[in-house]
């Protein structure tokens, strides 16, 4: 019983500590003293654990979690995208996540289907197409890439002689 009542105190004392540092309501450590078992777990439940689960570092295990149970969950979701919208910022999401899973031929295709239209000169879709190539170790690819997005800069109003992006 003696140990017992002394791990008790030390998390008593830990707890209103923390309510110190932290800056919450003192009202806490009324609570955690007078209650000795009841106060402290409800400072838990009330204070520690919402912020424990609803954190960025919680946010992070929990998607790193997920991805260690399904790995092919935001690949086969960004790929549903793809083919519900086919839009450009959906084919920039399908090709992130095959690149990062090195399968850059994937990759350069899905950012090829990108480049068309308004977006044929898009400075973004063409960079991911440029480090895709460079995955592939196709680096001329990859470089006429690059020359393609300086040369498909349209500056209106830019004088050859004065113009920065020439």
């Amino acid at each position: 019983m003696f140990p017992v009542s002394i791990l008790l105190l030390l998390i008593q004392a830990a707890l209103i500590v923390h309510v110190i540092k932290t800056g919450r309501n003192q009202l806490w450590i009324w609570a955690i003293f007078l209650l000795p078992g009841i106060g402290a777990l409800a400072y838990l439940a009330a204070e520690i654990l919402p912020e424990l689960f609803g954190g960025r570092t919680a946010r992070r295990a929990k998607a790193g979690i997920g991805r260690m149970i399904d790995p092919n969950r935001d690949l086969r979701r960004a790929s549903a995208e793809v083919e519900i919208s086919g839009n450009v910022d959906a084919r920039r999401r399908l090709g992130e996540e095959l690149y990062e899973r090195n399968q850059y031929d994937e990759a350069i295709e899905v950012y090829r289907g990108g480049l068309k239209g308004i977006f044929e000169y898009d400075p973004a879709l063409l960079l991911s197409l440029a480090l895709a190539q460079f995955g592939k170790q196709d680096h001329a690819a990859a470089r006429a890439t690059l020359g393609a997005s300086q040369s498909g800069l349209q500056v209106s109003g830019c004088e050859a002689a004065v113009c920065p992006y020439s």
